[in-house]
């Protein structure tokens, strides 16, 4: 996987089994109640991220992330609110999944976010893997949102 990115796409918010919408950020996740933040996580693993990573081989040394957030609307929002919630369950699912050995330090040193722009009809987290820095970090010039 020297140059291939392993790329992954995920909703701001999840529906839980009652019906209620949970926004996955981390004063949900600070806020939840155990039982109900592994249960969203389960979600988050088997439903979400599963379906994304399958075709994904093992990737053997260290792997380099990319977070970009895309909010609804204008409101204000905070990157690494949101972005946070989604590095644990995401680098939980690629080890659970055995695409990478572990999400410590050791094989995921970096992990950047940043603020992709307004998608108003799809609210979400884009997520790049890739063992090359330098595409991750083009990544992220390429998607960074600015008033430029």
């Amino acid at each position: 996987m020297a140059s291939e990115v392993l790329t992954a796409t995920f909703p701001l918010n999840v529906k839980q089994k009652n019906g209620k919408v949970v926004a996955l950020s981390g004063s949900w996740y600070r806020n939840a109640h155990f039982f109900t933040s592994n249960n969203i996580k389960k979600h988050y693993t088997e439903k979400l991220a599963e379906p994304q990573l399958k075709s994904y081989s093992p990737i053997d040394g260290v792997v380099f992330s990319l977070f970009v957030i895309y909010k609804p609307n204008k409101r204000r929002l905070d990157t690494d609110n949101y972005t946070t919630v989604h590095k644990k369950f995401f680098n939980d699912a690629m080890t659970k999944y055995g695409i990478i050995e572990d999400d410590n330090t050791d094989h995921s040193p970096f992990q950047i976010s940043v603020y992709g722009g307004i998608d108003k009809d799809n609210p979400r987290v884009d997520i790049y893997v890739s063992q090359d820095l330098e595409i991750i970090i083009n990544l992220a010039r390429e998607k960074l949102w600015t008033t430029n």
